[in-house]
């Protein structure tokens, strides 16, 4: 999948999941891609936030770009692009 398709659908599904919101935090983040809050914590970790009360609330579009760039391959056609 090209990489604007790709951050176009996943950014749709985390806005819907967060009701049109434009911040998400760990929690919603894990239960909506299905992995677990520390891997998430760990995708996220470098990103800025908004801190409100005891959670961090992330820009959508900046954790869509941590969740893409880290994104692993094993294909031989994508290590030499």
């Amino acid at each position: 999948m090209e990489k604007n398709k790709y951050v176009e659908q996943l950014s749709s599904e985390l806005k819907n999941a967060v009701n049109g919101e434009i911040f998400i935090n760990i929690t919603q983040l894990s239960k909506t891609i299905g992995i677990a809050r520390e891997t998430v914590a760990k995708l996220v970790y470098k990103s800025k936030y908004i801190l409100n009360g005891k959670e961090k609330l992330f820009f959508i579009p900046d954790v869509v770009d941590c969740i893409y760039n880290g994104l692993q391959t094993d294909s031989l056609e994508a290590m030499f692009q």
